[in-house]
């Protein structure tokens, strides 16, 4: 499933877009079986973006809300777990009850009631932070189950956005000059890291989540818009991401095809994050970009890779929309 992510990027035509289309609103889409999910739901991205997944092989069930799968139905939650990097953490400038993290909780409590909520996300966490050290995120959220005591008897909600941080530094690996042989390795061992952290919720369901577990995701995103132009942010040199190589955006193409599969195999959900950023990055403004949306808002922060206070509220949204929805 693996692709060759350095190779340079192709035209970027631009299909005539909608900037009221039910994706955006939440509206439910009217689906053509006969059509691609990109098509169903993303019609005003560019049908050549090499640097866009493309997730029909791997046979999803997607919402017709088009925010993301629908492969549980989640219901009757008692605790919720954020895990995840600084866009699940928080960062400043954006005032912290504008995170998503806590827009979502307040959505989270309305949906569901008085619920128990924990967060372990922390500022600069890769996958390998979910459970590869010892004082990391799974078992700092989770240390009686790994401490051999009681199971967690509470129907729980785990989510987390991951993998951005990884991707920056393999950005970094391929703008030195790292074979692409060594580079599609790493990434499979991010992929492997994100496989054990779902597997450790799902694989021990009937033991550690007697009352049930739900385990919802995102996908990566990325602020070219597409263009792989990583300079585009006025802070990219300030911060180290102005990387030479281009096509490293052919990496998010990769993991998020990848991370399809794993929420495939394992019946977990994927968020659209990807899909959604794109068209409200530092190319919002350039019509001839690959997935402009008119009067866009920019979602992303002179950070360059945070989300901006309208960024997290569209991902709020996200996550409150594929939680909401029902397996069919």
């Amino acid at each position: 499933m693996r692709l060759n992510w350095l190779v340079g990027l192709g035209g970027l035509g631009c299909l005539a877009p909608d900037p009221k289309t039910a994706s955006d609103t939440g509206a439910a889409v009217e689906w053509d079986e006969s059509k691609s999910i990109q098509e169903n739901c993303f019609p005003h991205i560019a049908s050549d973006l090499e640097s866009m997944a493309s997730y029909d092989r791997f046979a999803p069930t997607v919402g017709r809300h088009c925010a993301g799968t629908r492969h549980q139905t989640i219901e009757g939650i008692e605790k919720v777990v954020f895990l995840g990097d600084s866009i699940t953490a928080g960062t400043w400038p954006t005032p912290e009850d504008e995170y998503y993290r806590n827009l979502l909780t307040d959505q989270l409590i309305e949906r569901f009631g008085n619920i128990e909520v924990v967060n372990c996300s922390e500022y600069g966490a890769r996958t390998d932070d979910f459970l590869e050290h010892a004082d990391r995120q799974i078992t700092a959220c989770f240390p009686e189950l790994l401490d051999g005591g009681a199971a967690e008897d509470k129907r729980t909600l785990v989510l987390w956005t991951m993998g951005g941080n990884d991707l920056l530094a393999l950005g970094n690996r391929a703008s030195a000059g790292e074979e692409s042989s060594v580079l599609l390795g790493r990434i499979d061992q991010v992929v492997e890291y994100q496989r054990a952290a779902i597997s450790f919720f799902k694989d021990q369901q009937e033991t550690l989540f007697p009352a049930g577990v739900d385990v919802v995701f995102t996908n990566n995103y990325e602020y070219t818009d597409g263009t792989g132009n990583f300079g585009s942010c006025p802070t990219a040199d300030t911060f180290g991401f102005n990387f030479e190589v281009s096509s490293w955006a052919l990496g998010y193409l990769t993991i998020n095809e990848a991370y399809m599969q794993l929420a495939v195999d394992t019946q977990t959900d994927m968020v659209f994050m990807m899909e959604h950023f794109c068209g409200h990055g530092f190319y919002n403004e350039d019509t001839e970009n690959g997935c402009f949306v008119p009067e866009s808002e920019r979602y992303f922060d002179p950070s360059c890779i945070h989300p901006t206070p309208e960024g997290h509220s569209a991902l709020a949204e996200l996550f409150d929309r594929v939680i909401g929805g029902t397996a069919p």
